[in-house]
């Protein structure tokens, strides 16, 4: 139907708006089961082969036995020496394991299937590092566990990084299995293994990397976490391989940022001591939403949720930060945001970090006293030094409102308006605060506003990246956009009533947008002029000769 002429009105209540939002959330979930709202995903194709050949008769590579004493024994000699290097969460066995050599093959009516088991003793989860990963059309990769709880894939060609490899996220368990499948008329496929990781920590209350968080750590879905949800979707942990010649996998967080262009590029703040460059930036593998289901347990959540793959793009020392570009947009089920952020200098008089210490479960960390400027150089002991043009924020975190840990580097600072206003370097006394004395538990953060300039270079700043299109803007909300059934994104500000989606089956969804005055003016990044915005303030249905709608008062 016609779109009402534009004109400008009250802004809704705050409850008004998010009930309203929820409502059509609620009505897609209920009325489209089948547009392609979950992940995408396609199980192995031995799967569904009934004479296939049993897991038992294929070629299994045994590797020696993980020494975890040995590990650990390195983990705690490496903490005692105060090193600033991020946490381990895997060993790394070289290997030389290519389909031309190795594994089981088996010819199929429709195609070729390959297959190879991996045994790793001793090892809580193990993923892999494929050198060389050329795969024809129509091929497909997948990893999973014998038992099938935990499928990865498939990966195709386009998985592929810009050298030509692929690495894949952990699986559980101590063996894993490995397949390929080429269909009829394909070429050959090309699959070289040179990187066994070997997890060596485990799950469930032991984390994504095997770390416990410390218990005064609140998990996102408690309480406190409530109005911030928004910008615990925007954060990730992330395992990548320090340098091609590391003998280790290691872990910090990140947090996906909006730009000026809004384009949807993915571009992911962490520290710049989590060393990703263009030498390995093939090998980050990030996971989202790994939060504990329920508050206060620090349960393990789904590992699901991954994607692989990055480009450095810019990184400064003196803030410690470090942007990458990731490989691709994440899957649209992930559901997650493109945060705002702020390059303003003025102390912010609350303050929220959210992370994944020690590789733990999400966490959220509360602060109610003003940040402080510091100057601060890495290290466990360095308690900062007060300075009112310092490139660091210095925050004390509340007593029992949580901390920062070992892998919590690369997160952000959040502050009243939240936005990201710099991102986690290090912290004194990391540990929780003793209820009825404070230990002196304090985190330090980059400056954003310090990072916008950085060193003037392209890879020096953030400037660069994320305000390619409004060099003067000086701050951003997170992610405005509407993201289609099938995963496309894109901006509509206009005020009207208009048909949201229409399925040839006869399903047909409306909504009304209605424009808001905001605190200042908007400018489109494409054409400079001011634009308006607006909400949605009423949704309608039909399915067949049944009609739904819900149109919510303001005020009400």
């Amino acid at each position: 139907m016609e779109a009402e002429m534009f004109v400008c009105c009250p802004k809704p209540n705050e409850f008004y708006s998010t009930t309203l939002q929820l409502s059509i959330v609620l009505i897609l979930a209920l009325m489209l089961p089948d547009l392609g709202l979950t992940k995408m995903y396609e199980e192995p194709k031995s799967f569904s082969v009934q004479d296939i050949s049993s897991l038992e008769q294929v070629e299994r590579k045994v590797l020696p036995k993980v020494d975890v004493d040995r590990l650990f024994a390195e983990d705690r000699e490496q903490e005692k020496m105060g090193s600033s290097e991020p946490p381990r969460v895997a060993a790394i066995a070289n290997v030389a394991f290519a389909l031309a050599s190795s594994g089981s093959e088996q010819k199929l009516p429709d195609g070729r299937l390959w297959r190879l088991r991996i045994h790793s003793p001793g090892a809580k989860n193990q993923s892999l590092g494929i050198a060389r990963f050329d795969m024809p059309e129509g091929a497909k990769l997948w990893v999973y566990d014998p038992q099938r709880k935990h499928v990865e894939g498939p990966y195709t060609r386009n998985h592929r990084s810009s050298i030509g490899s692929l690495w894949t996220p952990l699986i559980e368990g101590d063996e894993m299995v490995v397949e390929v499948f080429a269909p009829t008329g394909a070429g050959q496929p090309v699959v070289e293994i040179s990187d066994v990781n070997q997890g060596y920590r485990g799950f469930n209350q032991s984390g994504l990397t095997g770390g416990v968080e410390a218990q005064c750590n609140i998990d996102v879905v408690c309480p406190d976490g409530s109005s911030w949800q928004d910008q615990i979707r925007a954060v990730g942990a992330y395992t990548y391989k320090p340098s091609p010649t590391s003998t280790s996998l290691r872990y910090c967080t990140g947090t996906m940022l909006n730009n000026t262009a809004y384009d949807f590029k993915s571009y992911f703040l962490t520290a710049h001591h989590c060393t990703v460059d263009t030498s390995n930036q093939s090998t980050v593998v990030v996971y989202w939403n790994f939060e504990s289901p329920t508050c206060g347990t620090h349960t393990a959540g789904p590992l699901d949720q991954n994607q692989t793959g990055a480009t450095f793009r810019a990184a400064y020392a003196p803030t410690d930060f470090r942007l990458l570009e990731l490989s691709s947009r994440p899957d649209p089920s992930f559901n997650v945001r493109y945060e705002g952020w702020d390059i303003s200098d003025a102390a912010p008089s609350t303050s929220v970090g959210i992370h994944h210490p020690r590789g733990d479960v999400k966490a959220i960390s509360l602060s109610n006293s003003i940040a402080q400027s510091y100057n601060y150089v890495l290290g466990p002991g360095d308690p900062g030094i007060l300075h009112p043009m310092g490139n660091h924020w210095g925050v004390n975190w509340d007593l029992t409102k949580g901390t920062t840990q070992e892998g919590s580097s690369g997160s952000c600072l959040f502050g009243p308006n939240e936005r990201c206003i710099g991102q986690l370097h290090g912290a004194f006394r990391p540990d929780c605060v003793n209820p009825t004395t404070n230990n002196g538990t304090r985190s330090y953060y980059g400056k954003f506003s310090v990072s916008w300039v950085g060193g003037g270079s392209d890879d020096t700043r953030l400037g660069k990246w994320l305000g390619p299109l409004s060099p003067g803007v000086t701050g951003m909300d997170g992610d405005p956009h509407i993201t289609t059934t099938n995963g496309v994104h894109y901006d509509f500000q206009a005020a009207g009533e208009f048909v949201a989606l229409r399925d040839p089956n006869g399903l047909e969804i409306q909504t009304r947008q209605t424009p808001v005055p905001t605190s200042h003016t908007i400018t489109d990044p494409y054409s400079e002029l001011p634009v308006c915005v607006s909400v949605n303030t009423a949704v309608a249905a039909r399915v067949g000769g049944h009609r739904v709608s819900y149109q919510p008062k303001a005020g009400s």
